[in-house]
This record gives structure tokens, sequence and C-alpha cells, in this order.
């Protein structure tokens, strides 16, 4: 059986060599830029080059992160970066944005692709879809389970990643454009500022909570079912993570998972205890393994939980006295939740004789600076004990690599021949060897000083010093002698991927795309809204509920509707009806446009998606005018031609699209409520078919530039109706029908509209 992979991630440094030096196989880290963790410390170049040579030392991968959606205005830059990896040992890349992947996949043939989580994958169908980029691995969508994923695997020939332990988002990756529209700062460009973990109010309810932050994932208990089923990568989460963090999540991941197959015990209640004391929000075993909708979110606090120690039983002074369950140090960070909740680090404990001591188990004194309630609970939220231990991991080398050496004569040099069963290297002193008279070097000092090591990652199972007499040379010549082959060594073993030349100008697969008559179109959901765009006129509808399309077909055949497919949903539908399609995996000659939520934001995207046979190809709601114009005017200065683009102008966006049911955990009834954030902006929650969406507070109006988007070369533009009744919907249809096809204006204002990111774009 193939042992499963460990993939640590690092946004450090010190986090890149904990993950190395506490046993992970590869490790993912991202570069200044397109990373999806743009507020990490991350790397330059050169200490990319640095880190990729001191994992494969140490027989460990490295993957490099392109997980943001990028436009056309950055490619120069983007291709910069690639070229630099291109010239690297770097093993993998792992990507999001579609036109990346068209554009790496013809430029440079042997880089390979992961397909990141970000692109959403939770079907066979979409995993078969990337089969196209030459995509090696997909890092799965966390919303899929255990058989889903192991199917996946079975019916495709790629490598299948999942994430094992570590922070969740509570949408589906990829499709959360919360932080984006609420303060420009879009998690599709790696700057999400965590919407999901600010407290809202739900519904009628008063009191405000974290309702959308999930508890963090924990998958060690069932590592035998995820390895059984044969998945290729466990992936640890926290590249904004501390170098401790990553030591002890990756440590504990090792010592498991070769548990499993070395067939040893392996206690897993002390190693949950050590993940719970380095961070937790509370566990979940996540959708991975089926978790209980009620069982994914933490709405009392997004923070470090750590772990309940004890409890407080009584004050002397400015100190606390604290009944144990746990051991405590000094140096340790505790909190403490009363009728008020803080946290601090503890500097000075006392025994109950009031003497100073270090360390307690049963009861104690601690110095604080607050009044506390008895009762008040105690938890430990950082280890003096686990830091320190931690610190020594991550300057040790996690598996020494064995070699052998020998030392002999040659053309009367010193010589220096060393292998590591793979790669063998043979060096010469520099000068000659004399024969000693009076000073020698006998063969076990020899052996003393080629057999220092140090901190390099190698020992000597053997080494052998063959020499006819005793020698005369400098000790500097022979430590020369020693750094040389280890640094020859290193070397070979650093290098692990032969390229292919880049290929400049690949040949451009032509496409015949008819172009389509300017039009306005409207989305449906409910049936007054379609009876509403019906009676205004409307002739091409777009529309959610296929059992509307089959009733008003017949009534209406001179209309054209649209079947608007669940961007989340199975892969099954009747095909004689035209549809848009959000899922990469049925995309095909069939598909009429693809949806603005597949966040295409650059010209080798479009491209990519006419080939695929798509008529119409749908714009992300993150594009600013500026960048629409650079999109066209790049892809028609290279394809000859202005392709078919959509563009949303109205409605209330879909912020999030999330497997669990909101409403149902906190007792909501029915499908519709809502949530009220700090500045009392009220977002709508729906609940459609197995999945919640979240709603922007503010709709989308560009009904003042509907002529400059039509002049941009924007064929289509649709109004997207969701909660409006039938009196608002016919309203609004009828200003921006009359305003798109005999230019009338009106003076109907709407409460709640914004922009969106038109005029000025997303950071």
């Amino acid at each position: 059986m193939k042992k499963i992979e460990l993939l640590a991630p690092a946004g450090t440094k010190e986090a890149f060599y904990a993950a190395v030096n506490n046993g992970a196989d590869a490790v993912y880290i991202g570069g200044k830029n397109f990373g999806a963790r743009a507020y990490a410390q991350n790397f330059t170049n050169e200490e990319i080059c640095e880190l990729i040579t001191y994992a494969h030392v140490r027989g460990v991968k490295v993957y490099v992160t392109i997980n943001t959606i990028v436009f056309d205005s950055e490619w120069d830059e983007l291709t910069s970066f690639l070229d630099f990896l291109y010239q690297t040992d770097v093993d993998a890349l792992i990507v999001q944005d579609l036109g990346v992947m068209e554009y790496i996949s013809k430029h440079y043939p042997s880089f390979t692709i992961h397909a990141s989580t970000q692109v959403n994958v939770h079907s066979v169908n979409q995993a078969k879809t990337l089969q196209y980029f030459n995509v090696k691995r997909i890092v799965l969508a966390r919303e899929v389970n255990l058989p889903l994923a192991k199917s996946i695997k079975d019916q495709t020939n790629l490598e299948i990643e999942v994430f094992a332990h570590g922070a969740l988002c509570i949408c589906y990756s990829g499709n959360c454009l919360m932080s984006s529209f609420i303060g420009k700062r879009s998690g599709n460009r790696g700057k999400c500022a965590q919407a999901c973990r600010l407290p809202y109010k739900l519904g009628n309810n008063p009191s405000e909570k974290h309702y959308l932050s999930t508890k963090d994932l924990i998958t060690l208990e069932y590592l035998d079912k995820i390895i059984e089923s044969g998945i290729d990568s466990l992936k640890i989460e926290g590249r904004m993570k501390s170098p401790e963090y990553v030591a002890i999540t990756t440590n504990i991941y090792r010592q498991a998972i070769d548990s499993f197959y070395d067939g040893k015990s392996f206690d897993i209640n002390q190693a949950i205890l050590e993940l719970q004391t380095a961070f937790n929000r509370q566990f979940t075993k996540g959708y991975l393994l089926d978790e209980n909708n009620y069982s994914i979110t933490n709405i009392e606090s997004p923070n470090h939980q750590g772990i309940l120690i004890g409890q407080v039983i009584g004050s002397k002074g400015e100190y606390l006295k604290i009944k144990l369950t746990y051991p405590l140090n000094t140096g340790d960070s505790i909190r403490i939740v009363g009728k008020e909740s803080f946290g601090f680090t503890i500097t000075k404990m006392k025994d109950l004789s009031f003497q100073d001591i270090k360390s307690a188990s049963k009861e104690c004194f601690i110095l604080s600076n607050h009044i506390v309630n008895n009762g008040a609970l105690v938890y430990l939220t950082k280890s003096i004990k686990q830091t320190l231990h931690t610190e020594e991991t991550i300057k040790s080398n996690y598996k020494k690599i064995a070699c052998f050496g020998k030392v002999s004569l040659q053309d009367n040099k010193l010589k220096l021949e060393i292998t590591d069963g793979k790669n063998t290297v043979c060096v010469l002193s520099k000068g000659n060897v004399e024969k000693a008279e009076r000073a020698n070097i006998t063969n076990e000092r020899i052996f003393e000083q080629i057999n220092k090591l140090g901190n390099t990652p190698y020992y000597f199972k053997n080494l052998t010093i063959d020499l006819p007499f005793a020698v005369f040379l400098p000790i500097k010549e022979i430590n020369e002698l020693r750094r040389q082959a280890i640094e020859e060594l290193s070397y070979l073993r650093s290098k692990w991927n032969i390229r292919k030349p880049k290929i400049a100008s690949p040949s451009i697969k032509p496409i015949n795309v008819l172009p389509i008559e300017y039009s306005l179109k409207a989305k449906v959901t409910t049936e007054e809204q379609l009876q509403a765009v019906i009676e205004i006129g409307f002739q091409e509808i777009y529309v959610s509920n296929l059992e509307l399309i089959h009733k008003y077909q017949k009534q209406y055949p001179k209309i054209k509707f649209v079947y608007y497919y669940d961007r989340i949903a199975q892969e099954s539908f009747d095909e004689s009806i035209p549809y848009v399609s959000s899922n990469i995996g049925l995309l095909n000659d069939k598909t009429l446009a693809s949806s603005i939520y597949l966040n295409v934001v650059n010209s080798y995207a479009v491209y990519y998606l006419l080939t695929k046979g798509v008529k119409i190809v749908g714009l992300s709601l993150e594009m600013s005018k500026e960048e629409i114009i650079n999109l066209i005017n790049n892809f028609k200065n290279r394809y000859g031609f202005i392709p078919n683009l959509e563009l949303n102008c109205y409605g209330y966006q879909e912020m999030m699209i999330m497997r669990h049911d909101l409403l149902g955990k906190n007792n909501i009834n029915g499908n519709q409520s809502y949530l009220i954030d700090r500045k009392d902006y009220t977002f709508p929650v729906l609940k459609i078919k197995n999945v919640t969406k979240i709603l922007n507070s503010k709709r989308l109006h560009l009904i003042d530039y509907l002529d400059e988007i039509k002049q941009l070369g924007i064929r289509s533009c649709y109004l997207d109706f969701t909660i409006e009744d039938y009196k608002e919907t016919k309203e609004i249809a009828k200003m921006y029908y009359e305003k798109y096809y005999q230019k009338i204006d009106h003076s109907l204002s709407l409460r709640n509209s914004t922009y969106g990111h038109y005029r000025d774009g997303v950071l």
C-alpha cells in the first residue's frame, strides 16, 4: 500500500522548518502574490529557492500556491513568477483560476498542477473535466464526504487530497463574496476579512452570536478510514498559524500515520489534548466524515478555546486560588471564564503555604490583577512545556539520512567518497598528502573529523578509512574536504524535477462562436416573479425552478426559457432545455452560458469556456469596468474577435452558499430569515433544497451604466430576482427594460443599492 502523504502549511520560514523537521512529506507555501493567504508573511523568490533545497535534501516536496483569481492586468507579473518557478525545482502548483490553469497547461508542459479547493470540486464530472488541464491532483471541497471522495478517486486517474485538520470555511470554497462586498477584501484574492467569524443577530433573536463561525476540523480518530479509502494526501490547514502550531499538528499526525502503517499503538486521547492546547475553536470531524449539521459551528466564540483544567475556588490578596484537574506551570497562558472572561500568562505561583513554586497539579495560588467570582472556569490556552519542546523539534532534523563514506588515497591526494545509496560524490583534497614523519594524522583523527556532520541532515552508517600509512595534512583541509562533499551531495539530492522547455507560443485551437444580439434578460426564482417579467415583455428568462419552465413553456412558445442550474447540485436534468451552469462538470456544447459564479476574470478563462462549447461567458461580480476593458482587449488581440460576455446588472447577489443548515440548527422555522451585522446591515438568508444562501444586504443596481456596459462590448445583461415580490419585480423589470431597449430614464431610486465592484474593483 502506498503511504498517504502528510502535507503541512508554512507561512514563515520558521513554520516551514517546523513542518519539515516534524515529519511532513510535503509543505505548501506561497509567494508574495497570487496566494490565498495574502496576510501570511509568505516568501520571496530567493527564499522559495532556499526552502526547496532545504526540503528536497531531506526528502520533502514543496508545493507553491497560485490559488487566487488573476486579472489580465496582472498577467505579466504572473508569467514572470511562473517562469521563475519553472526554473526552480518546485514540485507542484496549487491553482484556482481556470484561466491560469489554461495558460500553465499550454505554456509549461512539465508543471504539475493541483486543483485548489477553491475550484470547489464536489463531483466526479468536475474532476474529470479538470483532466483537460493535465491536473494531477484535486484538493476536494471540504463538503465532500469520504464515500464520494473514494468514488472520485476510483473513477479518475487523479490523486485526491483532503483537509485533515485546521480551520474550516462555512461557505463552499471559491464561492464566498462576503468579505469582498462588505469591505472590498476578496477571499478569491487571498484577502478575506473573515466576516464569518463576526457576531450577528439571527431573525428576531436580539442576542448576537457567531452563527457562521465553524469549529476546527480534526480527523485524527478516523485516519484508518481515510487511509483505507485510498486518499493520497492529508492536508493540514494553517499558513497563518504559528511555527509551534505547525510543529505540533504535523508531529502528531505524523505519529498517527506511522502508527497505522506499523501496526503500533497510539495514544489518541493525549494527542487530542495536545492539539486542543495548541489551538481549537472546539473540534468537528467535518463533512468528510459526515458530521451532524448541528456540530459544525461554535456560535458562542470564534477564538481559541484551550482545554479546561480547573476552576477558581477562592482568593488571597492579588492571588486567585485554583483547583486543578491538569498540571499548571509558570509561563503557561490561561483564560478564565466567569461573569467576565480574560486571559493572561502566569508569572507567579504559590503553594497552599504561600511559598513560591514553578508548577502545581492539584491546588495553587496564581497572581492575577482581576477580581474573579468563585466557580469561574480556568482554561489552559498555551503550555510552556509544549512550546519549549516544540522549539527543539523545529531546530532538529526529523529524520537523519544514512550515508556510507570511504577515505582513501588517489594521485597523492586524500579522496572522500560519500553515497546515500542513490547519489555518489567523490572529492579530492586540494593539497597533496605527505607521508608523516614527525607530526602525523592518525586514521582515528581523520575518522573523527570526517564524522563531524553537526547540524547537517546526514550521518555515517559506515565510514571506512583506507590509508596505507599515516599522513600529514592540515586539519582545515580535512574539514574542507568533508564540507565540500556534503555540499555536493546536498546539491544532487535537491534536484528532483527535469523540466521540458517552456512553450512560448503554443498553438491556438480555433473556435467558432457566433455573436449574439445585445439583450437584457431576467433571472427569476418564484412564479410571481416569472409572471411579472413575462408581462413586461422579456423574451429570454433564466429560471432556477425546472417545474416552472415545464409549466410555462407551452403557454409562451416564443419566450426562451433557460434553466439556471443550481450551483451545488446533482448532475442530472432535462438536457433538452438550454441551461446556465456554475458547474465545470456540466460545460459542453449544450451549455448556453456559464454562470457569473465561476469566477471568470481573465481572457484565458473566457477562451477555455468557449472551447468547451459555452456560447455566453458570465463575468465575475468582482470585475471592475477597467478589468473588463483589459479582458476584452486582450481577448480580441489574441483570438481575433470579441466574445459573448454577460454581466449581472441588478439583484441581491449570493454572498455565501453553504451546506450548513443555519436556520435548522438555530430553530428558525421556514426557509427564509436574515442576519444583522454590527452595523445593522441586514443579510437575507434562504434555505433552498440542500443548501443555505446568504444574500448581500444591498442590491446591485447598475441602471445608470447600461449604455456604457453595451459600449464596452458586453452583449448580455441580466436582472437577478430572488426575494422581490410581484409588484417590486415588475416595477424594477419595467424600469430596466425601458432603459435598455428604449433609453427611457426613470427616477425610481432603490433602497439599499450598490454599484458593487463595477466602478472600483476589489483589493
